[in-house]
Protein backbone atom coordinates (compact mmCIF):
# COMPACT_ATOMS: atom_id res chain seq x y z
CA UNK A 1 0.00 0.00 0.00
CA UNK A 2 1.19 3.54 -0.76
CA UNK A 3 0.50 6.30 1.74
CA UNK A 4 0.72 10.07 1.67
CA UNK A 5 0.61 11.67 5.13
CA UNK A 6 -0.74 8.37 6.53
CA UNK A 7 -3.61 8.34 4.01
CA UNK A 8 -3.78 5.26 1.75
CA UNK A 9 -3.60 6.44 -1.87
CA UNK A 10 -2.90 3.20 -3.72
CA UNK A 11 -2.38 -0.54 -3.47
CA UNK A 12 -1.43 -3.59 -5.48
CA UNK A 13 -2.68 -7.18 -5.34
CA UNK A 14 -0.42 -10.08 -6.33
CA UNK A 15 -0.76 -13.87 -6.47
CA UNK A 16 2.46 -15.75 -5.75
CA UNK A 17 1.11 -19.14 -6.82
CA UNK A 18 0.10 -17.88 -10.26
CA UNK A 19 2.96 -15.36 -10.49
CA UNK A 20 0.56 -12.60 -11.44
CA UNK A 21 -0.30 -9.06 -10.50
CA UNK A 22 -4.05 -8.94 -10.17
CA UNK A 23 -4.35 -5.20 -9.79
CA UNK A 24 -2.52 -1.98 -9.13
CA UNK A 25 -4.58 1.07 -8.20
CA UNK A 26 -3.89 4.71 -7.33
CA UNK A 27 -6.52 7.26 -6.36
CA UNK A 28 -7.11 9.62 -9.31
CA UNK A 29 -6.03 12.73 -7.40
CA UNK A 30 -2.63 11.09 -6.74
CA UNK A 31 -1.90 9.93 -10.28
CA UNK A 32 1.19 11.15 -12.16
CA UNK A 33 3.20 11.49 -8.95
CA UNK A 34 5.24 8.29 -9.25
CA UNK A 35 3.06 6.30 -6.84
CA UNK A 36 2.04 3.69 -9.42
CA UNK A 37 5.66 3.20 -10.43
CA UNK A 38 6.69 2.86 -6.77
CA UNK A 39 3.94 0.31 -6.12
CA UNK A 40 5.02 -1.68 -9.16
CA UNK A 41 8.65 -1.67 -8.00
CA UNK A 42 7.63 -2.86 -4.53
CA UNK A 43 5.46 -5.61 -6.01
CA UNK A 44 8.16 -6.75 -8.44
CA UNK A 45 10.74 -6.76 -5.63
CA UNK A 46 8.41 -8.91 -3.52
CA UNK A 47 8.22 -11.47 -6.34
CA UNK A 48 12.02 -11.39 -6.76
CA UNK A 49 12.49 -12.10 -3.05
CA UNK A 50 10.30 -15.18 -3.49
CA UNK A 51 12.61 -16.43 -6.26
CA UNK A 52 10.19 -15.69 -9.09
CA UNK A 53 11.87 -14.88 -12.41
CA UNK A 54 8.87 -13.93 -14.59
CA UNK A 55 5.46 -12.49 -13.77
CA UNK A 56 2.39 -11.52 -15.75
CA UNK A 57 -0.75 -9.45 -15.59
CA UNK A 58 -3.88 -8.85 -17.66
CA UNK A 59 -5.40 -5.56 -18.73
CA UNK A 60 -7.83 -4.29 -21.33
CA UNK A 61 -6.84 -4.92 -24.94
CA UNK A 62 -6.88 -1.28 -26.02
CA UNK A 63 -3.55 0.49 -26.59
CA UNK A 64 -5.21 3.82 -25.73
CA UNK A 65 -6.15 2.48 -22.27
CA UNK A 66 -3.98 4.22 -19.66
CA UNK A 67 -2.94 1.01 -17.92
CA UNK A 68 -1.85 -0.52 -21.24
CA UNK A 69 0.53 2.39 -21.88
CA UNK A 70 1.67 2.46 -18.25
CA UNK A 71 2.82 -1.16 -18.35
CA UNK A 72 4.64 -0.65 -21.66
CA UNK A 73 6.33 2.45 -20.23
CA UNK A 74 7.60 0.40 -17.28
CA UNK A 75 9.16 -2.20 -19.56
CA UNK A 76 6.46 -4.86 -19.60
CA UNK A 77 5.91 -6.79 -22.84
CA UNK A 78 2.48 -7.38 -24.40
CA UNK A 79 2.57 -11.10 -25.20
CA UNK A 80 -0.92 -11.78 -26.57
CA UNK A 81 -4.57 -12.08 -25.80
CA UNK A 82 -6.00 -14.28 -23.08
CA UNK A 83 -7.88 -17.01 -24.94
CA UNK A 84 -9.94 -18.63 -22.17
CA UNK A 85 -12.09 -17.95 -19.15
CA UNK A 86 -13.66 -14.80 -17.81
CA UNK A 87 -10.63 -12.72 -18.86
CA UNK A 88 -10.85 -13.86 -22.50
CA UNK A 89 -9.85 -11.04 -24.82
CA UNK A 90 -7.71 -9.20 -22.26
CA UNK A 91 -4.09 -8.42 -23.14
CA UNK A 92 -1.50 -10.43 -21.25
CA UNK A 93 1.71 -8.62 -20.28
CA UNK A 94 4.86 -10.36 -19.04
CA UNK A 95 7.87 -9.06 -17.14
CA UNK A 96 11.23 -10.73 -16.76
CA UNK A 97 12.56 -10.08 -13.24
CA UNK A 98 16.16 -11.03 -13.93
CA UNK A 99 17.09 -7.50 -15.08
Amino acid sequence: MAEVKSQPVGFSIANLTEKTILGLFVLPEFENQGIGRALMEITEDWFKKQGIKEISLLTGNDPTFRAYGFYLHLGWTAVGLETEGVMKGEMKFARNLTY
